[in-house]
């Protein structure tokens, strides 16, 4: 039998910086009010009880970023964090590879792209 996570959370990066054009699009790091919005995030997920069995992150600097400040917030170990580059190149067809490799005892994951 096929189970699927319970919830999973897809989280959209924090605002990245554009003040270095010719950088890599996978190096930019986020802004101070990214950063900033990212902390308000994790602590409305907080309020909320959130609890996190799984974060899995882009291996884009601003989604990786935006995945250990919400970490912090949220009492999660930063070396638990998983990187995929699927999130960060794949299409919907690995996305939903990705979904399928998770652990049916997860109950919450975040995805960070």
């Amino acid at each position: 039998m096929l189970q699927f996570v319970k919830k999973l959370y897809l989280i959209r990066h924090a605002k990245a910086s554009w003040e270095h054009p010719e950088q890599e699009d996978i190096e930019r790091p986020l802004t101070p009010q990214g950063e900033e919005d990212a902390r308000d995030m994790a602590k409305l997920l907080k309020k909320e009880k959130i609890a996190v069995d799984l974060m899995i992150s882009s291996t884009a600097e601003r989604a990786i970023t935006t995945a250990r400040i919400m970490a912090q917030e949220l009492d999660y170990k930063f070396d638990k964090i998983i990187t995929n580059e699927r999130i960060y190149s794949g299409g919907v067809e690995e996305l939903v590879e990705l979904v399928k490799e998770i652990p049916s005892k997860v109950k919450t994951a975040l995805f960070f792209g």
